[in-house]
């Protein structure tokens, strides 16, 4: 009887639909951040960035009369909420169940391309937890926004090969950057191995489709200067958006052991996964994977600190691997 009620789980597993999956995974989302709905303050950097979003909706641009070191799609996103739903908490916390939700979706379908479904619907749920549960993550972070736009682009990456879908992804990438200027790391990682691979390899990215990759970056990123442009004062967006972040990185790094232990908690996984041959680095999904977790720690490692809630961007990636680990050693 056990035997077979297994049987019966891994069938309904199997045969789950991606609207099913995704249904799953954000009332898992609900469930969780649900009793965060109604607090008034979670997070010092979400109630800066609603503060920055109703100045947006009142008519002045980001930086102009209120000031934050973030790339503005950060103040349109609640901007964008508080528009539509007016001051509302519930509303921009529940926008905050479907930027997790998203991402936790995209992350079980590039799962999806390297293990089980059953598996893959674990990861999901798993991401869930890490990205809802601990301290400022049950509030919207910045980390929160970019992240559902970068796993989905890293989904087209994975697992489309038009030249529609890479320009999209790179639309995707170019939000990304545009709400959390230090992805622009893993992002310029990534091209490269795009570049690499249209020249010196015979896979499946052509020089036309990387050229189109940075083409979707470099829309949406000029798309965020246009309105400065158009006021005349488009070097308080280049000031703001690319100088002052540069500068705080410089005027506030820590010491290196403080970034000791997450690196070397990825580079033991790492090698006993190559050890162990859990983990195919061969494989081109594997490969984009790896790029992208060397490019946030990279970032990391540029910015001198980790604050919890900057491991949002680690998380999908890295839980990913760790579920094709976990996945081999128990089949």
């Amino acid at each position: 009887m056990p035997l077979e009620r297994n049987r019966n789980a891994l069938l309904a597993f199997s045969q789950m639909k991606d609207t099913t999956v995704f249904l799953l995974l954000s009332l898992i989302t609900l469930f969780i951040r649900f009793p965060f709905f109604f607090r008034d303050y979670v997070d010092r950097d979400e109630s800066t960035f609603i503060l920055l979003g109703q100045s947006w909706v009142d008519g002045f641009l980001p930086y102009t009369q209120l000031w934050d070191l973030k790339p503005p799609l950060t103040f349109a996103f609640f901007a964008a909420i508080i528009s539509i739903f007016g001051k509302s908490f519930v509303a921009i916390r529940f926008a905050g169940v479907v930027l997790v939700a998203i991402t936790a979706f995209f992350t079980y379908k590039i799962a999806l391309t390297l293990v089980s479904k059953k598996a893959s619907v674990f990861i999901g749920i798993i991401c869930v937890v890490l990205l809802s549960l601990f301290g400022s993550l049950q509030g919207v972070m910045s980390e929160h926004i970019c992240m559902a736009f970068f796993v989905p682009s890293i989904y087209l990456l994975l697992s489309k090969n038009s030249s529609f879908s890479i320009f999209l992804s790179g639309i995707l990438v170019g939000a990304t950057v545009m709400v959390k200027l230090n992805m622009a790391f893993p992002i310029l990682f990534l091209g490269l191995f795009l570049c690499y691979e249209s020249i010196f390899t015979n896979r499946k990215t052509s020089f036309v489709q990387v050229v189109l990759f940075g083409t979707g970056a470099l829309t949406i990123i000029l798309a965020t200067v246009t309105p400065y442009f158009l006021n005349d004062i488009t070097y308080t967006w280049w000031e703001s958006v690319i100088l002052a972040p540069l500068e705080y990185t410089e005027a506030r790094r820590y010491s290196v052991f403080k970034l000791a232990p997450i690196f070397v908690i990825t580079a033991v996984f790492l090698f006993y996964a190559h050890k162990s041959k859990n983990l195919d680095f061969k494989n081109r999904n594997i490969q984009l994977l790896l790029i992208t977790i060397i490019g946030v720690l990279f970032s990391f490692a540029k910015g001198g600190r980790i604050n919890g809630h900057y491991l949002i961007q680690l998380h999908p990636m890295l839980l990913i691997l760790v579920g094709v680990v976990v996945s081999n050693l128990i089949t």
